[in-house]
């Protein structure tokens, strides 16, 4: 017999995929990496110093533009399944609305504002992670929620809102 249906909500992904089929058609935008730096799917960016570019945060108040989103097309660790880093220069590909799977650095719950850490601090040391405070003013808001309960640090559902910003 035939397969009647599918599901919509996708129930466990990898860092950068989304997290309802919808997702994969929702509003995107892609950025070159803009200095010699190391990407991964699940990371969020900010604007870099030139139109296009994308760059890790430095310090609160940058202009958030996307999370990277996590690209079959690359090549992947036989033994992970984890993707290689996007370096210098590569296009990345930016989530910027709808659910998708993030990187956290530590258990958030459902509904909890999304703070993305823009300086290394005492609760975690890389940029671009999320996680459900501002650490001592180490992360910053953006707007997102999390779109579902953990209980350590690891990937969580977020529900992305960048594109109304």
């Amino acid at each position: 017999m035939g397969q009647s249906s599918t599901a919509v909500n996708i129930s466990v992904g990898q860092a950068g995929q989304p997290a309802d089929s919808s997702a994969a058609k929702s509003f995107v935008k892609t950025g070159r990496v803009e200095t010699n730096i190391s990407l991964v799917p699940g990371q969020f960016v900010v604007q870099g110093t030139a139109d296009g570019e994308v760059a890790l945060p430095a310090a609160a108040g940058e202009t958030w533009v996307g999370l990277i989103r996590f690209s079959s097309d690359r090549k992947h660790d036989i033994d992970t399944g984890v993707p290689e880093p996007y370096g210098q220069y590569d296009l990345v590909s930016l989530a910027r609305e709808k659910e998708w799977y993030v990187i956290t650095e530590e258990a958030v719950a459902k509904d909890e504002q999304v703070f993305v850490r823009h300086t290394a601090g005492g609760g975690g040391s890389i940029l671009g992670y999320a996680r459900n405070d501002a650490d001592t003013a180490s992360a910053e808001a953006i707007n997102a929620k999390f779109a579902e309960t953990t209980a350590a640090a690891g990937i969580a559902k977020v529900e992305l809102l960048l594109a109304q910003v």
